[in-house]
């Protein structure tokens, strides 16, 4: 079972999901996916809440938070893919999306954008804090994709200490980037976006690739040539808890040249198991320099090991 909770607007005269914004949250748990979705059902919250707890059992919850130009059926097929892969490599616990309002539609940046910015803050007061009131000290993880790690930052930012979810203050253990389309002077030591990282998280780890040509085009044209975190990592002014990994050498390592398009660069890591061992570790609290999937790299960095079986 595959569980999720979405802030897409739901038709029930239809039972499907829309891609505009929704007033409230729904809680849902579907079928494994396959290649269709099917015998999905709509959860009250505390029940959800309970299956997850179940089927993470002594093991953490990871969230998932997915990016632009994502329909609600890729989302499913892409959350049951990282579920699948993290467990191979080791991972014992719950994987759940949040599946936020994206229109699934390459030309609509600034839409999706604008909806990622309007939903954040029910990452934290809907999918965190039941958990954090339920089951007080279950390591709590978050995995953001591209546009998600904008909507994490935001989110994280905008819900206080007091009130929802209600711990003082509030803080998940390990924060993990991929592709991340964030400006990397927001996550520059003393920004806004580095003071939430710090706050927020135990850890942020950020994989990075400089061969990632979606967000090539984010950095150059849509944002006004600002270098992205995902493209360029965070550099050298990074917040304390905060490690670069460089993924390029792996990325030209495992995908051919012919199918080295522009959005097998961005959303490559989700294919490979390195990166997925890689997670498993960093969310079982290994040290940054005791990975045996990452070495040093010639800029500083670590990099995920280009030839790891």
């Amino acid at each position: 079972m595959i569980y999720f909770f979405s802030r897409r607007a739901f038709n029930p005269q239809t039972g499907r999901f829309s891609n505009n914004p929704s007033e409230m949250t729904r809680y849902v748990g579907i079928d494994d996916v396959g290649t269709t979705v099917s015998k999905g059902t709509l959860i009250d919250k505390p029940q959800w809440v309970q299956k997850v707890l179940m089927q993470a059992g002594q093991g953490p919850i990871l969230f998932f938070v997915h990016g632009f130009n994502t329909s609600q059926a890729q989302f499913l097929k892409n959350l049951e893919t990282i579920r699948n892969g993290l467990t191979a490599q080791g991972f014992a616990g719950a994987v759940v999306g949040y599946d936020w309002p994206s229109n699934g539609d390459l030309f609509s940046y600034a839409s999706d954008r604008t909806d990622a910015k309007k939903v954040a803050q029910f990452l934290p007061i809907d999918g965190l804090a039941p958990f954090m009131a339920a089951a007080p000290g279950k390591k709590l993880h978050v995995l953001a994709h591209s546009m998600g790690t904008y909507l994490t930052l935001r989110g994280f930012g905008e819900v206080p200490d007091s009130g929802n979810p209600g711990t003082v203050p509030w803080k998940i253990d390990q924060l993990m980037f991929t592709a991340a389309d964030a400006d990397q002077t927001w996550l520059n030591a003393g920004a806004w976006g580095a003071l939430v990282v710090e706050r927020r998280s135990n850890r942020l780890t950020n994989y990075y690739s400089g061969m990632d040509m979606t967000l090539d085009v984010s950095g150059k044209i849509i944002n006004g040539g600002s270098l992205r975190a995902g493209r360029h990592g965070i550099g050298t002014s990074s917040p304390h808890n905060a490690a670069d990994v460089n993924t390029m050498g792996r990325y030209l390592g495992v995908v051919p040249p012919n199918k080295r398009t522009e959005v097998k660069s961005h959303n490559w890591y989700y294919d490979d198991p390195a990166i997925y061992r890689d997670m498993a570790l960093t969310m079982a609290g290994t040290a940054a320099n005791a990975m045996p999937t990452r070495a040093p790299d010639a800029g500083g960095d670590q990099q995920i090991i280009a030839g790891l079986v």
